[in-house]
Formats: C-alpha cells, sequence, structure tokens
C-alpha cells in the first residue's frame, strides 16, 4: 500500500501563489483560466489506467479523458473557487453545477486504438473533519467523454495507491435533447444558453450509471462544458454527450426571466428526445453601485438578486426556520440550491452593475466579494436605477500555530474555519497563509463566533471556538497545539508469528476526532506505528483481501492525551476469497442483483427477512460486469444467497481463491406497449425495493427479481403518472415472461386565467385569456411557477393516477389512461392562487383523446397584519395557517414579511386562521384556537391579528 510522504507546498509560479491576507480586502475575482503546469509542481500523484468500451464490449478510440484532482490538490495550486471558497469548505454538499470547474485546466489524455489510457494526475491527502472531507471533493473525479457516447463522471472512490488500474469503463449511446428556446410569443431567442438543470438517474441493465458509482451530488455529471450549450438563430439547441435518463433543463437568455422546465424530457440512449419548448417570460432590471464605507467604488463585487430568500437552515434532513437571532446573511448565501434562482452580476471598475432578466415581485438583493462583509438589501423593485449598498471590511483572525510545550513555531498545518450562525448549518470561511510559515488568516468572522479545526503533523488535533467579531475589525490569537498520542503494536499469526508487509490503516472511530485516514505496512518484524494522534477512538484494520483480524473486522483502541500505546496486538487470520459471476437465462451478465453472505451457524432461513438481514456477515450489489468479490472469508462454511435463487452452502480454507458463475433464474421480461405500440422509458421495479429498469426503444424490459412466486411489480408509463402494481407469478428456475398492455386513451387540457376586473368592475376585452397569453402580457410568471394539475379515477374507488404541471401556454397532457371515470383537480401552488370554477368529470372510451378546459378565477384576498400585544409588527417567518370549517387539513401555510401576509383564492364560506411562530416545526395547531373569518364572494379582506405567545 503506497504511504503519502508529508507535503511540502512547492514553489508555485506566481500567477498560482494565494495571495497575503492584506491584500484580500477590494480585489475579489475568479481563479486563473489557465491550466498550470501540474507536472512542475512536483506534488505526490497518481497514475491512473483503464480501458473505455461500448456496452458491446467494442473498444473506444480517441476519447477525452479527464481527471479532477481532489479539493485539497486544487486549492494547493490556487484553483479555489472564488469569491467564497465556499466550496472547498466543511463537509462534501456542493453545487449541483460546477461551474468553477474547468476540464481544459485539468489533467487530460487520449485513448487509444485498442481503448486504453493512461493518465498521471497530482493527488494530496485528503483530512477528513468529524468523517467529512476538510476541503470540499473528496475523492478526484473520472470524466469521459466520446463522440456518439453519454459522457461520464465517475468519483474514484479507491485507497492511495502510487497507481490504479479502473479496468474496463463502460459507455452507453448517448442521448440528444432537442429543442428550442422561444419567448411568450413563440419567436425563438438567439444565443440563449440552455442547460441541463438535474437528472433523474433510472437504473439500466447496461454500463455504469453515474449514481451506481456513488458520485457525490458536487460532481454529478453536470459540468457546463459537457451539458450545457447555446441556441442558434431561430432558438433551437441540440445537447449531445447526454446519459440516458429522464432530464430537467433550465434556459437563460439576456433580459428574460431564467427558466426551468415544469417536466422532464426522456432521454433515451442512441436517440433524439421529443422536442422541448423552453418559454421565457421577459425580465426586469436594477442598477446601482456598491461602495465602501468611505465612498471608494468597489470592483468586481457579486451582486445576487432573487425573489425566494431563504428562511431556513439545515443539512441533510434536519431543517430549522431562520430568525433575528441568527447571524442568517451567510446561511442564505451558502445554500446548495438557490443559485438556481440568483440573478447574478459583478460590478465594473467604477463600481457600478446592472441585472437584467429579474423575476417579477419584490426582490432581495445581496452584495458580496472576498475581504467584506455580505450585505442585504430586501424589497427592491424591479426599475430601479439609484441602488447603492455599502460594504464593511470583513472582520479577520490571524491565527499563529506555536508547540504547547514549548512555544515553538508549528508549520505546514492544516487550517479551517467555519462561521458559526447559531443554526445546525455553520459556514465556511476562506483561509489564506499569512506573513509566516505558520501563520494563517481567516476572513470573513461572524458576530456569533469562529470555530478553528486545526491538523498537524505529530501535534493532537483540534477544535476550538472563538468569540465573535463585528465587521472591520482584526484580532490575533495564538492556538497552543499539544504533542500528539500514538499507537503501536505488532501483527502476528494466531501462533504468534509475525506478519510483515500487511496494510494496516488507522481511522478515527465513530467520527470522533478529526484525523484523515493513515495507512502503513507492518515491518520486518510485524510492528507498526502511528504517531501524532489526537485523543479519542480510533480503529485499525487490515486492507488485505485474504487475511483480517481474528477478534473481529477491525479493532478499536483508546488513547487518552499523549498517550503512548505500545502494547496493541493484531492477530491476523488467512481467509478466503470467492468471486461470483451473475448471468441471466440468456447468459448475459446481470448487474444490480443482491448478494448476502452469512455464515453457517448463524443461517436461519426461518427468520423474518428483517432479522435475517440483521444476521448477514456482507452484502453487496453485482457491478455492470455481473462480478461480486466476496473477500475476507473465515475459514469454514458460509450461505450465499443470490438474488432469488435457493441458499447455495460453500466451505472455503485459509488462502483459498475461488471463481463461481452463478445463473440467477428469476428475472422478469417482457414488452411495455400501449395500442400495439412500444412505450420506451416505461420504469420497472420490484415492490417493495429494488432497482428500477427502462424498457426500451422496443419496449423490451429485463428485470431481476429478489423472490419467486407471486412478485408485485410497478410500472410508471412516464413522469407524469403514478406507478401503479401488477403481480405476476414467478418461477424459481424460469422466470416469468411479463408483458404489459397500458391504456391507449389520452386527456389534454388547456389552463384559462380569469381576467383581472377593469376598474369598472368589468372584464376587459376577451373575457378569459389562455395561460401563456396572460403571462405575455404581464411577464408575471416565470417556468418554475405554471399550475399543477392532478388526476383522480373515480370508477369505483378513488385512486391517484397522476400529476402534472402546465407548460407556459397553459397545456397539460395525461396518456395511456384506461377507459373510465376521471377527476382533474388543481394541486401546488396553482392550488394557493387560483380557485377552479368547473371541472366536470371525465368519461373516457378506450382509444380516445378527450379534451379539458380548466377555468380559474382568482377568488378572495385575505391581507392580514401580525403584531405583538404592544402592537408592533412580529418579525419575520411566523407561519399563517387557514382552515376551511369542516376540513380536517388546512391549506398550505404562508410566511409572515414585516408581519404581514397574503392568502388568495378563497371560496366563499367560513374559515379559521391561526398562527404558528418560527421554529415550531410543522405540527398544525388546533383550528378551532383560530380566529373565525367568513368570506363572501370575491372581496379583499383586510385582517389583523395579536400573536399572544
Amino acid at each position: 500500500m503506497f504511504e503519502w510522504p508529508a507535503f511540502v507546498p512547492p514553489t508555485q509560479p506566481p500567477g498560482w501563489s494565494l495571495a497575503p491576507a492584506e491584500a484580500f480586502v477590494g480585489v475579489p475575482g475568479p481563479a486563473p483560466a489557465g491550466a498550470p503546469d501540474w507536472e512542475a509542481l512536483g506534488l505526490p500523484s497518481v497514475t491512473w489506467s483503464g480501458e473505455l468500451r461500448d456496452t458491446e464490449g467494442a473498444p473506444i478510440a480517441d476519447a477525452r479523458v479527464w481527471i479532477i484532482p481532489n479539493g485539497r490538490t486544487r486549492a494547493a495550486v490556487g484553483l479555489t473557487p472564488q469569491p467564497y471558497a465556499a466550496y472547498i469548505g466543511m463537509g462534501m454538499e456542493g453545487p449541483r453545477v460546477m461551474p468553477q470547474i474547468s476540464l481544459a485546466s485539468m489533467p487530460q489524455a487520449h485513448t487509444d486504438a485498442e481503448g486504453r489510457f493512461v493518465l498521471t494526475a497530482p493527488q494530496l491527502p485528503m483530512p477528513m473533519v468529524l468523517g467529512e472531507s476538510a476541503f470540499g471533493l473528496p475523492e478526484p473525479v473520472l470524466v469521459v467523454a466520446a463522440p456518439g457516447f453519454a459522457s461520464l463522471t465517475r468519483r474514484l472512490d479507491v485507497p492511495p495507491a502510487s497507481a490504479q488500474e479502473l479496468g474496463v469503463v463502460r459507455l452507453e449511446r448517448e442521448a440528444i435533447v432537442v429543442g428550442r428556446v422561444v419567448d411568450q410569443r413563440g419567436a425563438g431567442l438567439a444565443g440563449a444558453r440552455v442547460g441541463i438543470a438535474s437528472l433523474i438517474w433510472l437504473k439500466s441493465q447496461l454500463g455504469d450509471a453515474p449514481l451506481d458509482l456513488r458520485v457525490d451530488r458536487a460532481v454529478r455529471a453536470l459540468l457546463p462544458e459537457l451539458h450545457e450549450t447555446v441556441t442558434d438563430t431561430d432558438g433551437s439547441f441540440r445537447l449531445t454527450g447526454v446519459w440516458p435518463a429522464n432530464v430537467r433543463l433550465w434556459a437563460r437568455a439576456a433580459g428574460f426571466v431564467r427558466g426551468r422546465a415544469t417536466s422532464v424530457v426522456h432521454a433515451a440512449a442512441g436517440r433524439a428526445s421529443e422536442p422541448c419548448i423552453l418559454r421565457l417570460a421577459p425580465g426586469g432590471q436594477v442598477s446601482g453601485r456598491v461602495v465602501s464605507n468611505e465612498g471608494a467604488a468597489l470592483t468586481g463585487i457579486e451582486l445576487l438578486a432573487t425573489a425566494r430568500e431563504i428562511d431556513t437552515a439545515g443539512r441533510g434532513c434536519i431543517g430549522m426556520s431562520l430568525t433575528d437571532e441568527h447571524d442568517r446573511l451567510p446561511v442564505e448565501l451558502d445554500r446548495e440550491n438557490p443559485r438556481a434562482h440568483f440573478v447574478m452580476g459583478r460590478t465594473d471598475a467604477e463600481g457600478r452593475f446592472a441585472l437584467d432578466g429579474l423575476p417579477p415581485g419584490n426582490l432581495t438583493l445581496y452584495a458580496r466579494g472576498l475581504g467584506w462583509e455580505p450585505v442585504r438589501q430586501r424589497d427592491v423593485l424591479s426599475g430601479r436605477h439609484d441602488l447603492e449598498l455599502r460594504l464593511q471590511p470583513a472582520a479577520r483572525l490571524v491565527v499563529s500555530m506555536v508547540r504547547e510545550e514549548d512555544g515553538a513555531p508549528v508549520s505546514g498545518a492544516i487550517v479551517q474555519a467555519q462561521r458559526l450562525t447559531g443554526t445546525n448549518q455553520d459556514t465556511a470561511l476562506p483561509v489564506h497563509a499569512g506573513s509566516a510559515p505558520h501563520e494563517f488568516v481567516v476572513v470573513g468572522a461572524g458576530p456569533l463566533g469562529t470555530r478553528l479545526l486545526v491538523h498537524a503533523a505529530g501535534r493532537a488535533s483540534t477544535i476550538i471556538e472563538l468569540p465573535g467579531l463585528q465587521p472591520d475589525t482584526q484580532v490575533a490569537t495564538e492556538l497552543l497545539l499539544a504533542p500528539g498520542a500514538h499507537i503501536a503494536g505488532v501483527v502476528e499469526t494466531p501462533e504468534g508469528s509475525p506478519r510483515p508487509g500487511l496494510a494496516i490503516t488507522l481511522r478515527a472511530h465513530l467520527r470522533s476526532v478529526i484525523l484523515p485516514a493513515r495507512t502503513l505496512r507492518s515491518g520486518a518484524g510485524g510492528g507498526f506505528r502511528f504517531e501524532g494522534l489526537p485523543a479519542g477512538l480510533f480503529s485499525l484494520s487490515v486492507d488485505y483481501r485474504e487475511a483480517r483480524i481474528a477478534q473481529d473486522r477491525q479493532l478499536v483502541v483508546e488513547v487518552t492525551h499523549a498517550q503512548r500505546r505500545e502494547d496493541v496486538q493484531l492477530v491476523i487470520v488467512d481467509t478466503a476469497r470467492v468471486i461470483l459471476t451473475l448471468l441471466d437465462l440468456t447468459g448475459a451478465r446481470l448487474a444490480d442483483c443482491d448478494v448476502a453472505v452469512y455464515a453457517v451457524e448463524t443461517w436461519q432461513p426461518d427468520l423474518p427477512s428483517q432479522e435475517l438481514h440483521m444476521l448477514r456477515e456482507s452484502f453487496q450489489r453485482s457491478d455492470s460486469e455481473g462480478r461480486v468479490e466476496l473477500n475476507q472469508l473465515r475459514p469454514g462454511g458460509h450461505v450465499i444467497v443470490a438474488g432469488s435463487n435457493p441458499p447455495l452452502t460453500v466451505n472455503v480454507t485459509p488462502g483459498e481463491r475461488r471463481l463461481l458463475k452463478l445463473t440467477i433464474a428469476a428475472v422478469v421480461t417482457g414488452r411495455v406497449s400501449s395500442h400495439g405500440q412500444p412505450v420506451a422509458g416505461a420504469q420497472l421495479r420490484e415492490v417493495p425495493y429494488g432497482p428500477t429498469v427502462l424498457s426500451d426503444a422496443d419496449g423490451r424490459y429485463v428485470l431481476p427479481v429478489t423472490a419467486h412466486g407471486p412478485v408485485t411489480l410497478s410500472i410508471a408509463a412516464n413522469d407524469t403518472m403514478t406507478p401503479r402494481e401488477l403481480s405476476v407469478e414467478v418461477d424459481a428456475q424460469r422466470g416469468a415472461e411479463f408483458d404489459i398492455q397500458l391504456g391507449s386513451s389520452v386527456i389534454r387540457g388547456v389552463i384559462e386565467l380569469e381576467a383581472e376586473r377593469a376598474p369598472d368592475g368589468q372584464h376587459p376585452p376577451g373575457g378569459q385569456q389562455a395561460l401563456g397569453e396572460r403571462l405575455a402580457v404581464e411577464g408575471q410568471q416565470s417556468l418554475a411557477e405554471r399550475v399543477g394539475v392532478v388526476l383522480w379515477e373515480t370508477s369505483s374507488d378513488r385512486r391517484l393516477v397522476g400529476s402534472a404541471i402546465s407548460d407556459a401556454s397553459g397545456a397539460f397532457r395525461f396518456a395511456y389512461l384506461d377507459a373510465g371515470r376521471y377527476q382533474v383537480e388543481l394541486d401546488g401552488p396553482g392550488g394557493a392562487r387560483w380557485l377552479l370554477d368547473s371541472a366536470p368529470p371525465v368519461i373516457l372510451a378506450q382509444d380516445r383523446t378527450h379534451a379539458v378546459t380548466l377555468h380559474l378565477s382568482k377568488g378572495a384576498r385575505m391581507h392580514g397584519l401580525v403584531t405583538t400585544p404592544d402592537g408592533s409588527p412580529v418579525r419575520d417567518g411566523y407561519r399563517v395557517r387557514v382552515w376551511a370549517v369542516g376540513e380536517p387539513r388546512p391549506r398550505p401555510a404562508v410566511r409572515t414579511r414585516a408581519g404581514e401576509f397574503l392568502i388568495e383564492a378563497l371560496a366563499p364560506g367560513s374559515y379559521r386562521v391561526a398562527i404558528q411562530p418560527p421554529g415550531e416545526g410543522q405540527s398544525q395547531r388546533d383550528p378551532e384556537r383560530g380566529t373565525l373569518v367568513s368570506v363572501e364572494g370575491r372581496e379583499h379582506l383586510e385582517l389583523k391579528l395579536v400573536w399572544q405567545g
């Protein structure tokens, strides 16, 4: 196993070195656009090799291959995202699109005539912080592009070594997404930029889909050079190299609101999609200047405008409402997704800026720049050109690292910083080199405090929280780094013989300390030693396929402050290795098949499945080649359960390597069709769990299942339809042939909005307006704000059939329907803005298309003010919920802004209005405690509520 040498920062060319701390005030901007001379930098490197093949096994020549180094390696040469360096901060979260990655600046190579590639790329070790990588992207990423094939991004989640053979990397034939970008009147927009906003990965039986390869969210195939394009003179676009998936698009054009398609485009391998129309609404404009407190113009400051201010914080599934008690501004600018909703720009040499393509309504405007404290201005109306934003220099911490015992400087430390926000979403801060090797400068410390995370060789890793700082201040502090503990011992057999040359890996246990995983080999006498450890729990494991620790797969060791553990014994036993190749009935290799291993003495097939799963020794899924490697099997008997096959008992001996081929009989195959025509892209899976497969262009599918006998399958014909469940009888040996006939009827609909009343109470000429015409006149909605509709089948029981969102022209469609009785209703944001005046039931005959028109009206509006008992408005973020009397569930809640709220689309009747404070969660308060309000006709109600706490 390769052991990383100590990293010595190289002498970097002038264009790549990080600037001194005092240079950051007022000097923001993107990283250099050129490519660094990677070889001249003298960094540790890894040579990656492999071969590209198509799904038939043929080599792919002259393909381009890139390696994107991990976050720390890119930062070492100045390729750091600007202006905030947020994406090399804490953890692995990042934008779905990575505009800061330029493939032109990455190490790259071409495949030869046999499809082989060899590529050397630098790689620095990645420290771990509480189990997460310290510099964002934790592993290098392989990027592959070849004409006619889908581009691939693959996170290389492998242990460090001087050379890595990746084996065969398979590419599917590309999908092509085509369409047009038009304005509200249908005229094509030339020069508009179109890109992929998200992909819904669907597992197929061919190749390596990115989700299967553990691709992190931050690198999920959305690189601008591969997944964006520009429209031609008539607004048409053609995106090639797309991985087969359901794709959602965005479009942006100068002077128009950025649009995001509300329905997905099915991109199938080897062919072009149905044309997609992206209709953009005209946008507004604001302009102004950004200056310092002294009035000096600030150049290169980033401006961000949005109509959707972030009011919640959280990571993962744990969220909370933001209040004025939090340091909320960095959180609003640190979220993963809102960049899709920001309109962005920069100030020029005179500090001036102009943002166009702004959405309608009140906007929130942010300004930020490296070295400056960000500011926010709310309630900015489109059309303002006199804005002035004043920035203060960001607070800075100058941190010196010295040894605890004698005060000597400690250089070469890895330092991270987080700005404490009072939420569970503290934000990353940039850390720059100081004036001395042992000094660092943290830019952007906040009023609630700063958390520093420090790791230095031979020293105990440290986490410390420092008091808050106000903008335009600088404080120097000294950190005393304690000497590290060490763990030493010997690797030996049960008989006491030393085992030299085994790779031993030490990791932080249960994420208890800051520590990168470390690997070394046992010496000639079996000895090993890990030094410079903080106090905490650590696990030791053997990275060897045919041996393991006798006690368990890992040994947990605890060390205290500066403790020297010399007594650790790793007793190693030789194990066996079984390599399975799984095939279907046709002899094709079977991917995504579950394989579980049990010890013979614990195998109890009569146990419920959940209890049986707890007894597994290991669990894996077969890769795209149908292979599963079962390593570190103890000598003796093991039960292998592959897919739905009967249990297979194998007995292995120490050091044995066995190759087995298994045929998985329980495979369901068939054809999906409608009115005799194949249905491509239908999504099928086994219920309740199982991989999703797609039907091909001929409607054929191959679905491995985990059981025999009665098996329940789920099928969804497209993204608008709710999955249906079907039962099929599966033979344990022969599987099943199961053709699926979908309905052949279609409901096509259009939404008409009632025009606003004129001042005299009469409708303007035309009365009703189609949704697209209304938007073309008013420009009040973007593609992300269409009207949602749902379809229910009411022939017998009420059953949800599907949901859709109308396009820019107000049209929606439900296909593959059976004959029967259906009802169309509003859903999502449309139900909160509009009333459905009439929607008669739809009686649908077989092989028929039925047209429906939904007439929507505004209904009554309720405008309110929520105050405290002394009459002052409550702070932002209070939720207001409305129940119709007699209904068990409330309407979607609205939040207060400066104490005010607005609820639309109220039908005549009685309602109760209740208030919910920020941070109370989503619990629904008793409607009987709310204020009773009566609505008659289409009146505009004014309401004042007092929050009593």
